[in-house]
């Protein structure tokens, strides 16, 4: 009985040492639009320097893939179409530098480069 009355003492002392600390209240915040990606306003565009990233997965016939140091991909972005080359070393991450001007309208990326997108 005597251990029951020690279980149930630190139990209760337990819960009043843990009681004394601040309360911290966590507001109910809601993602925006349902969580949809939100784009940046217009008297806010992106723009500098930015890297894309890419990642490589086995080609439909099951062989693998891996990026290269240099490999290219060709980036339209509404308007323009450039060729990025990619700076990490072998492996299924590739980064791609670019600068953005803050006027493109969106990104599509074609692999491998060509001249013709």
């Amino acid at each position: 009985m005597k251990s029951i009355e020690t279980i149930l003492l630190s139990l209760a002392a337990a819960f009043l040492l843990s009681a004394c600390g601040d309360a911290i209240e966590i507001p109910d915040v809601a993602p925006p639009d349902n969580g949809q990606d939100v784009p940046p306003p217009d008297d806010n565009p992106l723009s500098g320097d930015i890297m894309f990233t890419a990642t490589a997965e086995n080609l439909p016939d099951g062989s693998a893939f891996n990026w290269t140091k240099g490999s290219q991909i060709t980036l339209y972005d509404g308007s323009v179409a450039r060729t990025l080359t990619n700076t990490a070393e072998r492996g299924v991450l590739a980064r791609f530098p670019a600068t953005l001007t803050g006027k493109e309208e969106g990104f599509l990326a074609l692999c491998p480069a060509s001249e013709d997108a």
